[in-house]
């Protein structure tokens, strides 16, 4: 359907991958910068959170009016956004379009905060279906809020492209001469990393050969870390890569002795699933998304959040090539049973087929109202 879109505030840009059309609405750059400014203080200042959901209502709402015109369901995927998920939902029941909303569950503290808000407790309330990651996500979306009949758990499946030619590899090419264990993901504190760097420590005190990737954005601190560690190890044991195509990631996993990404803020693990994919063991930490994912000691390891447990886990692999290969083939097989994506998208195809298109979601309290007036 052609798209047409007449907003004084926003414009959109159409493309077409396939048979995907793809509609991106972007803020004028004034509006842009002010949104902003506004947002760097959003966390700290409730005026300014105020003031932002105003400025973006003002900003995307009859753009995003237009878009939704003509459409049989609207599927929200949480990004951080919130401010868009709620505008999504209250134009799906103003035009009376079915609204679908994933979520994205990362902390599921019993705290009043983030996705236990009443915020969201209204999107769980308003939704005509749920979509979660795992079974966790959807019992404690059920004790937020949410009808548990209403709620369906679909995964995501494993995003990989094929390896890029040797020479698009060169940042890898060097390590494939030594075993190396792979951390991929942001390099932020609550990925663990800061523990997995301590536990290779530990284990290069016994193993003189197994060397560490860390593939992610990291800021110039970091790099600082990674010297001061290969200094005292007396060698480059440590590597960072910060340029990360999705070829080059998958020649990453394939090549990795083993991924180990001890994060303690996960919907999902994507990334456990893409290693699982390769035919690559994975070590996460014991948590209630991480059981969902991954059976200890048939497909990975679960650890507890400490260095000696996860260098522990670390050599027990590395010592153990065949038990290593084994949890890897047994991955590569729940991949293919849970994970394909022709799997994926039934199920979404069959969550969007048992909504009536004339069915008309619940009323959801607007979060302010378009006018900039304070």
């Amino acid at each position: 359907m052609p798209l047409a879109v007449s907003a004084a505030h926003a414009r959109a840009h159409q493309s077409m991958d396939g048979m995907v059309r793809t509609s991106v609405i972007e803020a004028e750059p004034e509006i842009r910068t002010a949104l902003g400014i506004v947002g760097s203080m959003h966390a700290k200042s409730p005026v300014a959170r105020r003031v932002y959901k105003r400025l973006f209502r003002y900003a995307f709402r009859n753009a995003a009016r237009t878009c939704l015109k003509g459409a049989d369901r609207v599927h929200v995927i949480y990004n951080g956004l919130t401010e868009s998920a709620l505008l999504a939902a209250e134009l799906s029941n103003e035009l009376g379009i079915p609204f679908v909303f994933t979520p994205n569950v990362l902390d599921t503290s019993e705290s009043g905060s983030d996705w236990a808000s009443a915020c969201f407790r209204r999107l769980y309330e308003s939704a005509d279906q749920l979509i979660a990651l795992t079974n966790h996500e959807a019992q404690w979306l059920a004790s937020n809020g949410a009808s548990m009949d209403k709620i369906s758990v679909i995964p995501y499946g494993p995003i990989l492209h094929d390896r890029s030619p040797t020479e698009e590899t060169g940042p890898i090419n060097n390590l494939l001469r030594q075993p190396f264990i792979l951390f991929l993901g942001r390099l932020v504190p609550e990925k663990g990393y800061l523990q997995l760097i301590e536990a290779f420590e530990q284990l290069a005190a016994t193993d003189s050969t197994t060397q560490l990737v860390l593939a992610g954005p990291a800021d110039s601190s970091f790099c600082e870390i990674i010297d001061q560690v290969n200094t005292r190890l007396g060698s480059k044991r440590l590597h960072l890569i910060q340029n990360i195509t999705q070829p080059l990631k998958t020649a990453l996993l394939e090549e990795a002795a083993v991924l180990c990404v001890p994060s303690n803020r996960e919907s999902l693990g994507g990334v456990y699933i893409e290693a699982m994919a390769c035919a690559t063991p994975v070590i996460a930490l014991d948590r209630p998304v991480s059981r969902c994912v991954i059976d200890h000691e048939q497909d990975g390891l679960l650890v507890a959040n400490e260095p000696a447990a996860i260098a522990g886990a670390l050599a027990a692999l590395l010592d153990s090539p065949d038990r290593a290969r084994q949890l890897g083939r047994n991955g590569k097989k729940k991949v293919g049973e849970r994970y394909e994506w022709s799997t994926v998208a039934k199920q979404m195809t069959d969550v969007y087929r048992s909504i009536e298109s004339s069915q008309v979601t619940q009323e959801i309290t607007p979060p302010g109202n378009q006018s900039l007036a304070a």
